[in-house]
C-alpha cells in the first residue's frame, strides 16, 4: 500500500512540474530582449550624464526574470572608468536590480513596461594609478611616548 501511495504522490507532482514548465508564459522572450537592451542604453545614458568624466563603459551582466504575471525584475553588473584628476583614473564596478511593472498601454499589440524602482547593492572602486601618501614631516610628534 506504502508503494502505491508512493507511486501516485511522485506521478502526481511529476505532472505538476511538467506543466508548470511547460506552461506558456505571458512574457515572450522578445520582450525581454527589448527590456534588456533599452535598460542598458538607459543605465550607460545615465551614467554619462552623472559623471561627465566617464568613459569606456561596459555592460558586463543584464538578465531578466519573470516575478509576477505583470512584473520582472533585472539584474545587471556594469563597469566603466573614470577621469579623477590629472593623471588620477579609477575603474567602477557597479551590481543592482531594477524592478519593472507591465502598464496599460495606448497601442494593443505593444506591451509598456515602467520601471518602478532601482537599486545597486554592491559597488567596487579600483584605482589605477593610485594616490601616493607619504608620512614624512609632518607638525607635531605623533610618535608613542612610555
Amino acid at each position: 500500500m506504502v508503494k502505491l501511495v508512493s507511486f501516485l504522490v511522485f506521478t502526481v507532482a511529476f505532472i505538476w512540474s511538467w506543466f508548470l514548465f511547460h506552461s506558456k508564459s505571458n512574457v515572450g522572450i522578445g520582450i525581454h530582449a527589448g527590456i534588456q537592451s533599452k535598460l542598458a542604453v538607459i543605465i550607460e545614458d545615465a551614467i554619462h550624464k552623472a559623471r561627465p568624466n566617464a568613459y569606456n563603459f561596459q555592460m558586463i551582466t543584464l538578465y531578466t526574470k519573470n516575478v509576477e504575471e505583470n512584473k520582472i525584475s533585472a539584474y545587471f553588473t556594469y563597469r566603466y572608468s573614470e577621469k579623477l584628476e590629472e593623471k588620477e583614473h579609477s575603474d567602477q564596478t557597479v551590481k543592482g536590480e531594477a524592478v519593472l511593472n507591465r502598464a496599460a498601454s495606448e497601442i494593443p499589440d505593444e506591451q509598456k513596461w515602467v520601471i518602478q524602482s532601482v537599486k545597486t547593492d554592491d559597488q567596487t572602486i579600483e584605482f589605477r594609478d593610485g594616490s601616493v601618501i607619504s608620512s614624512g614631516d609632518v607638525s607635531g610628534d605623533c610618535s608613542p611616548t612610555g
